[in-house]
Parts: structure tokens; sequence; C-alpha cells
């Protein structure tokens, strides 16, 4: 020990030492492993070994052959070839490329200080609010992972294969027995924790057979009707009433009552939850009811909502425009079913509702057609919706007579395409107004990213608020493609309502 604590010996010489004493190392390497042996040499050596790389260089090769001395022959084996497999497997991996954290932090930096100054910048939207959250991000057509094949059609010609899908999209008394039987159900459960709930169903198209966006868009309105004074004052926590003594908030009020009705009913078993869509003027969420329920064993998606009102109107609306003209109502239903299968009538990403094109067939109906015809009466000449009207005063009131000759519903759809065509352009932000304020509708319209469509039975109601620039120039886009198939004699009714995903 004293001797290896010298100065005077060079390390080599220790090393040769060393080797020529093999008891006392063997004897050594029993008690402690070769790397701590190799940790007592270096120690005492590492301040002449700093001197020379080579130097460095020889001992680490001579401390690896130390530290693989004791190993067997199996052992050395081993562990060369799990070395070589591991180098193998390194060199098949694909190399991926690093990012340097501090010139995306500069990058990022640079993007915040330009939309900073950008006069393009568009604000978050505020809480509660019903708008979109995205209101520029153009709209993609994106491949489907299931996807809808187009309609198929025996018939040939326009005007025949309009009426052969007319009858497959027109709700049947069987589709009215399934909703029913739908809002039956749903009514016993929900009085459970409402009992004075009354429920009521509408079917506004046919429930067989898959359909585009037949459960982001459904067909069945489920409208659970409980008295706004019960609502407020229910002892559920859940429930918003209202802070420092204030009134409560009733949109508030309705998603609460939303989520503890879709609660009760998926935790019951008797609907499964999809979506939700809170951000609406009337919170709804999107559910399924169960093939035993349904028609001819398919589930039935619908919405289910609290206190509306735009079933209501949407339905009353729909009856009597067929009573009173049964070609406006099949038109009407050939414009939802082209907008649903073109994606134009999805509100929550920022198109037009159902219940909007409902309101732009009535208007054009009345106003649009060409010759200065008018298939359908003002609404204040409808016999039960003329009650509902907030404003009396409607577009064309005074008498009104049923057209001799009316063109067929081909017809009627393809003017009405050609009509909103013109009306909606990037220069004529149009204002469909079905009252006499249409001079401050028009100055609205020129304000808004959208075409103004007022909803005749609510007090100053845009029901295209919810539009965006993107969601409008979309608009646009399909209206000039359903105009040039339409006047296209060798096209198809099976290639104008070719769906979108």
């Amino acid at each position: 020990q004293a001797r290896w604590l010298q100065p005077s010996h060079q390390p080599w010489n220790l090393i040769t030492e060393t080797v020529t004493v093999p008891s006392t190392l063997w004897s050594i390497s029993k008690q402690m492993s070769a790397f701590k042996l190799i940790g007592m040499i270096q120690k005492p050596m590492a301040p002449r070994l700093a001197t020379g790389s080579n130097q460095r260089q020889i001992f680490f090769v001579l401390a690896i052959f130390c530290a693989l001395l004791p190993l067997d022959i199996a052992h050395l084996v081993s562990l060369f070839a799990g070395a070589a497999a591991f180098i193998l497997l390194q060199q098949l991996q694909p190399e991926v490329a690093k990012v340097d954290a501090r010139k995306n932090d500069k990058v990022k930096t640079e993007t915040q200080k330009v939309e900073k100054g950008s006069v393009h910048h568009i604000p978050a939207p505020i809480k509660g609010s019903h708008l979109p959250l995205d209101t520029s991000k153009a709209e993609v057509r994106k491949p489907s992972a299931h996807p809808i094949h187009p309609r198929t059609f025996l018939s040939k010609g326009w005007d025949a294969q309009c009426q052969e899908l007319l009858e497959q999209i027109t709700p049947t008394a069987e589709a009215e027995a399934a909703v029913a039987r739908i809002a039956d159900t749903v009514k016993q459960t929900v009085r459970t924790i409402f009992p004075e709930a009354n429920v009521t169903g509408f079917a506004s198209g046919s429930l067989v057979g898959r359909q585009a966006f037949g459960v982001a868009v459904p067909e069945v309105d489920i409208v659970v009707s409980i008295s706004p004074h019960i609502l407020v004052n229910q002892p559920h926590n859940r429930l918003e009433k209202g802070q420092n003594n204030r009134p409560a908030d009733y949109h508030k009020v309705q998603k609460s009552a939303v989520r503890m009705c879709t609660d009760c009913l998926v935790s019951l078993g008797v609907l499964k939850f999809r979506r939700s869509a809170f951000r609406e003027m009337e919170p709804k969420v999107t559910m399924m009811a169960p093939p035993e329920l349904g028609l001819n064993g398919q589930s039935v998606p619908l919405n289910m909502s609290v206190n509306s009102v735009t079933p209501f109107y949407a339905a009353a609306l729909l009856t009597e425009c067929g009573q009173i003209e049964l070609r406006a109502k099949e038109l009407v239903l050939l414009v939802k079913r082209w907008a649903k299968d073109r994606a134009l009538c999805h509100a929550a990403k920022g198109h037009l509702p159902p219940y909007a094109w409902m309101l732009l067939t009535v208007f054009y109906l009345q106003v649009g057609m060409p010759g200065g015809v008018a298939l359908l009466p003002p609404l204040d000449q409808f016999c039960r919706c003329s009650h509902l009207l907030k404003r009396r005063v409607a577009v064309r009131s005074g008498q009104w007579s049923p057209p001799c000759i009316t063109p067929s519903v081909f017809a009627l759809f393809r003017d009405f395409i050609a009509f909103y065509a013109k009306q909606f352009t990037s220069t004529n932000k149009s204002a469909i107004v079905f009252s006499g304020q249409r001079n401050q509708y028009l100055h609205r319209a020129t304000m808004e990213t959208g075409p103004i469509i007022e909803d005749p039975f609510g007090e100053g109601r845009n029901v295209a608020e919810g539009m965006t620039s993107a969601t409008f120039a979309r608009l646009q886009e399909e209206f000039r493609r359903a105009q040039e198939l339409c006047s296209d004699e060798n096209s198809s009714l099976s290639k104008l309502l070719e769906p979108w995903a």
C-alpha cells in the first residue's frame, strides 16, 4: 500500500507489477467487482494519465480487458451478440428530425407579434355564445371511413326521379307511430325527475335507410315541455338559480334541464348519447333510440331538447304548406334533402339549420317564382301559423289566389336554386324578411358575414346568425354547382344529391 502511494513509480510499472501478482488480484476480485477494481487503480493514477490522450485510450482498453477478464466464454458471446443486435435495430429505425427548441420559440414569438398587429384578428367567442368556434377556417372535403354511396333511381329524367325520391323521404304513418313510441318512452323516464313533464315527438322525414348526416342532422325531434317556474325552483343543485338574488338565466336553466334529462335517459338505458349542441339558441343533445323503438330493426337518431319552440313552428309550417299546396311541402322536403346530402344544414359547423331551409323555401314560393306567381299566400293568411306570428305585417299582404298552372317539383327546385344563387352573392348580402321591416334588415345585412333570414315566429331573430364567411362561401359554391347540374339535361338527380362526405 505504501508503494502504491509513492509518486516515483510510473503508471505502467504499477500495472505490470499488478499483473505479475495474480494471487493478490484474484483474491480481491472474488470480494469485489471488476469495476471497483478499475476505479481503485484509476483513482491514484488520474493525475498522471490526464497528461496524454493516448495514455488514456490505452488505459481505457486495459480497463475494459480487466472488466471482461472474469467472464466466461458464454457470457462474452452473449454480450457481443446483444450489442450487435442493438446496433442493427438502431440502424433499421427511421430517423426523426429533432426540432430546435430555441428556433421554435423564436418562430412562435414572431408569429404572435404578427397576429397581434394584424387587422384580421378574430376575437374569441364569448362564453355562453351560440356562435361557432372557428369563423375563418374553410371546409375541406375529407374521405369518409364509411362512405355513403349516392342514391340510385329506377326512373329516368329529372321529374320522375324527383317523384321517386319524394316517396322515399316523405314521413309515413309508420314513422309517426315510431316517433310516438319513442316520445312515450321518454316521457315515462323523464317523469321520474320531473313529474309534470310532457313530451312531444316530430318526424320531418323518413326513418328508414342509411342517409348522409343521418346522425348529425336527425329527422326526429323530441321536445320535453316543463314549466319554467318548476325548472327555476327545482331543488337540484345543477339548475342555475341566479346569483346575488338576480333573475336566473333561462338559457342556462334550459341547458341544466337538458343535462338532467340526458343523464336520466342514459343511466336507465333508454337512449344512447351521441353529442351535444349547447352553443345554439335552443340547447339540445343528439341521442339514439334503440332498434326496438324504431322501424325495421334500425336505431333512430333524434334531437332532444327542453322547452324548444322551433320544432313546433317547423311542424306547423310544414303541415299547413302541405294543406294549401302539396307541391309546396314536397319542395320543402326536396330542398332539405339536398341541403342535408351536401352538408349544408349542419348548424354546429356554421351552416344554416333545417328550419332556415324551410323558411327559404316558403319565402321563394311567396315572392320568388317567375312571372310574379305565388304558390303560397303570405303567412298572415295561413289559418294556424298566422296566430303564431310576432309581427302581423307580412310580405304581399292582400288577397291571394292559387295559380291556375303550377310547374313540377323539379321545375320549382330549379327556379329555387336560380333565385337564391342570384340573391346570395358576395356583393349582395340579401335579407329574407317576412315582415314589413325590410329596410332595417337590409341595413343589418351589410354588416353581417352571411345573409339575414328573419324568423317570422321569433321577435327579431336571425336564424342564419351562426353562419361564417367560410360557410357562406361554401353556400354560394353549392348554389352554383346545383344551378349548373339542373341546367344540364344529361345530368341526373343522383349526381345532384351526391353526398359531401
